[in-house]
């Protein structure tokens, strides 16, 4: 458990801050993950998509766990003539409905099958053939959806930028565990937060969205934005990515892909070398990765938006 907490302190940001209270439980441990989806769906796998601007270049945004599209709307706004430019909020988050249906528990990782083919399915929308491709931007939570879309069209991407978040989180200081050790590491952080009491967790959600963002401000609104998602929505999603082992995926991508690491300046260079130090790790399967450390908290968004514009500005050119 003390893996678990330092891996929240060291940057899942999101990750920890809005899983909740317990969802089923499952009677096993499954012997192997299908990071697939049985029946293909369409964009309606996803709770929304805000569509803007008029540029030639296709960008894909995924925010992190209960965030909506609003978290990339200052972006929006400033590039809509560079960028067609399409925001993604996921089953669940920013008031909509989560998914429906049978989708069994968190070890069968369904609803991050069922987002994934929803973003899948919105690359087709936004690529013509023969046009621009697509560049992915994940935040947080969205990072892992990000790489799942360059692995399941990588022909139609052309590059990611990961804002502060992993393709997998680490489990026991390892990127690909066997199921049955990502299962404990999951479990784990549900256990730890099935004894928080409803009160006591909107107290942690908020102290956790005051303590990722600089300003205030930002911190009064990414809390808020959080309050309108259940717990057992928040932690669904937590608990199915804590579980997902991504790693597979991510050595195979064949697109440039340009992480940015958030370094609050507030805290001391060996708290940085020990974030730069798990996120080198978490990367070094990765083909043509760059980390990119930036200044500022979990919230690039807010805290260095010209950093975000550069990534983008650098795989669009290359479209």
């Amino acid at each position: 458990m003390r893996d678990c907490l330092r891996l929240f302190g060291m940057g899942l940001g999101l990750a920890g801050m809005f899983a909740g209270s317990a969802a089923g439980q499952p009677a096993e441990v499954p012997a192997e993950q299908v990071l697939e989806q049985a029946s293909p769906v369409g964009i309606e796998a996803l709770g929304h998509v805000e569509t803007t601007g008029n540029g030639p270049v296709p960008v894909i945004l995924i925010p992190g766990s209960a965030c909506d599209w609003t978290v990339f709307r200052e972006f929006m706004v400033a590039h809509r003539n560079q960028y067609t430019m399409h925001a993604v909020t996921l089953a669940g988050y920013g008031g909509t409905a989560a998914p429906e249906g049978d989708f069994g528990q968190w070890t069968d990782v369904a609803w991050l099958n069922h987002a994934a083919q929803g973003v899948a399915a919105l690359v087709d929308l936004a690529t013509d053939e023969g046009g621009p491709r697509a560049i992915i931007v994940g935040h947080s939570l969205g990072v892992h959806l990000a790489f799942r879309a360059s692995c399941d069209r990588p022909e139609k991407v052309a590059g990611v930028v990961a804002i502060d978040g992993y393709h997998t989180a680490p489990a026991a200081g390892k990127v690909s565990a066997p199921p049955a050790r990502r299962f404990v590491f999951a479990r784990g952080v549900e256990n730890t937060y099935k004894r928080m009491s409803d009160e006591r967790e909107t107290e942690f959600r908020r102290e956790r969205a005051m303590g990722l963002a600089t300003d205030p401000d930002d911190g009064e609104r990414i809390a808020e934005m959080a309050s309108v998602v259940s717990r057992d929505v928040r932690e669904r999603y937590i608990l199915e990515f804590m579980y997902a082992d991504l790693a597979e995926c991510a050595a195979s991508v064949s697109v440039p892909v340009k992480v940015l690491v958030a370094l609050d300046p507030e805290r001391d260079d060996a708290d940085h070398a020990q974030k730069l130090e798990l996120f080198g790790m978490v990367y070094e399967s990765v083909p043509g990765v760059e980390l990119i450390e930036v200044e500022g908290r979990h919230f690039l968004q807010d805290d260095a938006p010209g950093a975000i514009s550069e990534a983008v500005a650098e795989l669009a050119s290359e479209t």
